[in-house]
């Protein structure tokens, strides 16, 4: 009898012993088993090189159509790095080290601002951030609103919202050359300059940006409408 009693003892003993060594299992609800730290780092990288400039930092574009001008300036630009820590529970493992920009331009014919920025990558997203970058504006209310319109990496069609069309292209404007060129798709809508639709759109469709190295946006085109504004002239401050 006492033997029982000191086997189902022993018993017992390594039963609480065994269940306090079980580890939680991960599931799709919880998801909250202790991992490994992860660190990553967010740069910039080319995408400044096409989208960031500093205050000093003016272009005159053209209306195509009409032969209307309009100066656009830099009046803030700011750039920064940011750690940020991931506050989820299947995020705090994640610790991210992030370069951001951001640029507000000011067209002088109009008298309306621009905002340019980087999005940032989010360590409580639902999987690690990919070593992409893209951009976004918005025009000052009335008639704007947030749309993204530039990103790395440079592979064609990566975004159906903005497709790159050509990675690497040369166009020539007022007799100047412009390398590594890269032509984006976009939407239509009232983000655009107002140089561009001074005069009303008949159509709704989709517009082409062409970004160069060192220059920023040297021209915009509307194919449905035959429009366009180019790049006369710029100071540039990088």
């Amino acid at each position: 009898m006492k033997f029982v009693n000191v086997t189902k003892s022993v018993c017992l003993v390594l039963m609480i012993g065994l269940y306090g060594c079980v580890k939680e299992t991960p599931s799709i609800k919880t998801n909250n088993m202790p991992k490994d730290p992860i660190f990553k780092e967010y740069w910039l990288g080319e995408s400044k090189d096409y989208m960031y400039f500093k205050k000093g930092t003016w272009w005159v574009y053209k209306n195509m159509q009409n032969g209307k001008t309009d100066s656009v300036y830099v009046t803030l630009s700011k750039l920064d790095t940011s750690v940020v820590k991931g506050t989820e529970s299947y995020s705090k493992h994640r610790t991210y080290t992030i370069e951001h920009a951001n640029m507000v331009t000011k067209s002088t014919r109009f008298n309306k601002f621009y905002d340019w920025y980087s999005r940032q990558q989010n360590p409580d997203g639902t999987n690690i951030a990919s070593n992409s970058t893209s951009w976004v504006r918005n025009k000052s209310a009335p008639g704007g609103h947030v749309q993204p319109c530039f990103h790395t990496p440079f592979t064609l069609n990566l975004r159906s919202d903005m497709p790159l069309l050509n990675n690497d292209t040369s166009l020539i404007l007022f007799g100047k050359t412009y390398n590594n060129v890269k032509l984006f798709k976009l939407p239509q809508d009232r983000t655009y300059p107002d140089l561009l639709d001074e005069e009303p759109s008949n159509s709704n469709f989709y517009m082409y940006i062409y970004y160069a190295p060192g220059f920023g946006i040297i021209k915009y085109e509307e194919p449905p409408e035959n429009k366009s504004i180019e790049l006369v002239r710029s100071n540039i401050v990088q």
